[in-house]
């Protein structure tokens, strides 16, 4: 029994374009911004959430490669308002001025005059911000993107005109790299060999920085109880999730296998990790994004820092990590390789640190500051799950099976693109057809 993929397989249309998936977002509200510059006041958040956005994927460009048994294609990303949302889109949130740390970050470092137009900008402005849950995630205008598109030496070419966390202009979507993928079956069926024509990136060193694992939809066959390896483009980089244990989905056994130290430790649990640290090597449990974001600090960990150094949590009021809740895992049937489930949850921190040239930040504490998590939970479909059981039943049938997919939107949900906004220099734009009220 083996598995493939060709553009004559019947879910062929079903690789193409994913069903709409649903993702829920839960939003940190900062609820003492007034007291940031108090070294005896910690920052204090309340939860809100969840707000509901529904996205789809569509691959692009597809090109089969016979001679190597690979198909390379982009990938169009969507997101759009779910008006079921538990959580009310008009609800007001503060945070952390994201624009602000963004702007002040990436010229502290710059030329007298770069810097010194930041600094006049930043003059004007407030540490937080503060915005309805339908702003935040669809975009708004705000202050400081308006003056620094004004000075496009600040921004570059291609900056929004708004700020919002999964904001695009003009119905247009951005491509996340260009994926080169293992088609035959074999050892390394479903794995990806190249991104963006290479099979190394230049934001990590060492063994960090090889393009290996899956592409997010495909597994080998035969799995062991140990690792898988998916390579993210999101944040440029192979995730390995390691076995936790069997698990049964719908009368299939399964292997559960959970994000841990594998991938938030940053070298001081697993040495292997520490060529994932750049200009420094953080507590375990948070992985530093800025490589893959233009230089912004922006930071990924699970949800309330769960399986995360204690020191981030002590550092904030508001958080409670519980393994439940906010454990992020997948389940593949191990002989096939086909995901049967997944909850896939990440939160988006950013670094907030003293910066003594602007005087917003001059005074503030060194911490990971939560923004908000998201949440995306999906079971294999029935109809899929009678198939792979019946698949099981009969191993001695030798044939290729060109693969139902399961797995559609599985686990190219999970890895979700956090931040839209400070993407501009890996997308390319294009239209998007119209399958819901986009987000703006």
């Amino acid at each position: 029994m083996s598995l493939s993929l060709s553009e004559n397989s019947a879910s062929f249309k079903e690789w193409q374009i994913t069903r709409p998936l649903t993702m829920d977002i839960y939003f940190f509200n900062w609820t003492n911004p007034e007291d940031i510059n108090n070294p005896d006041i910690k920052p204090r958040f309340v939860e809100v959430g969840p707000y509901r956005l529904s996205n789809i994927r569509e691959k692009v460009n597809i090109t089969w490669n016979p001679h190597n048994d690979t198909v390379t294609y982009k990938q169009l990303l969507g997101y759009y308002f779910d008006e079921t949302s538990p959580g009310n889109f008009s609800d007001v949130i503060t945070t952390i001025d994201m624009v602000a740390i963004s702007l002040a970050q990436r010229t502290k470092d710059a030329f007298f005059f770069v810097k010194d137009s930041a600094k006049f900008a930043l003059m004007f402005s407030e540490i937080y911000m503060r915005a309805t849950a339908r702003e935040m995630l669809g975009g708004f205008k705000h202050s400081l993107v308006t003056a620094a598109n004004a000075l496009n030496f600040l921004t570059g070419e291609n900056a929004p005109d708004k700020f919002g966390w999964f904001y695009t202009p003009n119905l247009t979507v951005g491509f996340d790299g260009v994926f080169n993928v293992k088609t035959k079956a074999g050892s390394d069926f479903g794995t990806l060999q190249s991104w963006n024509y290479n099979n190394v990136t230049s934001m990590f060193k060492d063994e960090c920085g090889q393009v290996q694992g899956s592409a997010g939809e495909f597994y080998p066959q035969h799995l062991k109880r140990d690792h898988i390896t998916y390579f993210s483009a999101d944040f440029c980089r192979p995730l390995e999730f390691t076995y936790e244990k069997d698990v049964v989905i719908k009368d299939i056994p399964s292997y559960k296998y959970s994000a841990s130290d594998a991938i938030f430790d940053n070298g001081t649990k697993i040495p292997k990790n520490k060529c994932f640290c750049t200009e420094k090597c953080y507590p375990s449990g948070v992985m530093d994004n800025s490589p893959c974001r233009n230089g912004v600090p922006v930071f990924s960990s699970l949800p309330h820092f769960y399986y995360a150094d204690k020191s981030y949590v002590d550092k904030v009021e508001g958080l409670n990590p519980q393994k439940e809740k906010h454990e992020f895992y997948f389940t593949l049937e191990p002989e096939i390789g086909v995901i049967t489930s997944t909850a896939a949850r990440l939160q988006l921190n950013v670094l907030l640190q003293p910066l003594p040239d602007f005087q917003l930040f001059k005074r503030v504490p060194e911490l990971i500051f939560p923004i908000f998590w998201t949440e995306q939970k999906v079971d294999l479909y029935d109809e899929h799950a009678s198939g792979i059981r019946l698949l099981l039943m009969a191993p001695t049938i030798n044939k290729v099976f060109s693969i139902v997919l399961i797995v559609t939107g599985l686990l190219s949900i999970s890895y979700v693109s956090l931040i839209m906004y400070f993407n501009e220099k890996r997308v390319t734009k294009s239209k998007l057809p119209k399958v819901d009220i986009p987000l703006k």
